[in-house]
């Protein structure tokens, strides 16, 4: 409510939106490191001062520090490496393939950057391979949220990118091997198929395109079908 400013000049009621001088609002799936909060400030919009106050940031970009996965070598041998791929599913990212040497008998890092601005960032896995980053890749965390814009009376940021919301909170490694399932019972190489959802229950299942039948809301939809393309483990209840 403050953003908005009324005046009586001459009879004639100014209407003024400082509104207009936000540039996004953004939140973040991620919890900010308490050494980059500072003390609060007032927020000011152009040349009003709201004298709400809030904290502040140290730094447009923050590191978010996911933690290191240990990948312990099974045969300590070249088998290790027949046949085989690792893939690392992360917290709001699409999965990676990653080179086994930088996996097997190795501890990886994951480390995202993020911009605080866009919501944007770069995840960065290192390996004690060679101490140093393997894979860097860019990815959109943020939710824009909405606010409205006087000058238009709609919404801005109205479509509201969930940043890939795949339900994991930290990240982990899945060895694939061809010649047979994991331990658990879980997991295969990869098969690509078209098939009913349904049949496939009791592994890890990813889909390219779903024709969804639900009585759910649209967005619960979207959300569905974000959380299947980014891949899901099915259990039988």
């Amino acid at each position: 409510a403050k953003r908005f400013n009324y005046s009586n000049t001459n009879n004639t009621v100014v209407f003024r939106d400082y509104g207009d001088f936000i540039l996004g609002l953004v939140k973040l799936p991620f919890t900010v490191d308490p050494s980059y909060i500072q003390t609060d400030d007032s927020i000011k919009l152009g040349d009003k001062d709201t004298h709400i106050t809030a904290p502040t940031l140290s730094t447009d970009k923050i590191a978010v520090d996911l933690g290191s996965i240990k990948v312990d070598a099974k045969f300590n041998n070249t088998l290790d490496f027949v046949d085989t791929i690792a893939v690392i599913h992360l917290p709001h990212a699409p999965s990676i393939n990653i080179d086994l040497d930088y996996v097997i008998g190795q501890t990886l890092r994951v480390i995202y950057v993020i911009d605080v601005y866009t919501g944007k960032a770069t995840i960065l896995i290192s390996s004690t391979k060679i101490n140093d980053v393997v894979v860097m890749q860019e990815t959109d965390l943020g939710i824009n949220i909405p606010y409205i814009n006087s000058a238009t009376n709609h919404a801005e940021n109205d479509n509201i990118q969930v940043g890939g919301d795949n339900g994991l909170k930290v990240p982990f490694i899945e060895i694939l091997r061809g010649e047979a399932v994991l331990a658990d019972g879980m997991f295969t190489i990869p098969i690509v198929d078209e098939d009913i959802l349904k049949k496939h229950i009791g592994g890890y299942i990813q889909v390219e395109r779903i024709d969804l039948r639900s009585q759910a809301l649209k967005e619960e939809q979207e959300k569905i079908i974000s959380l299947l393309n980014s891949g899901v483990i099915i259990r039988e209840l």
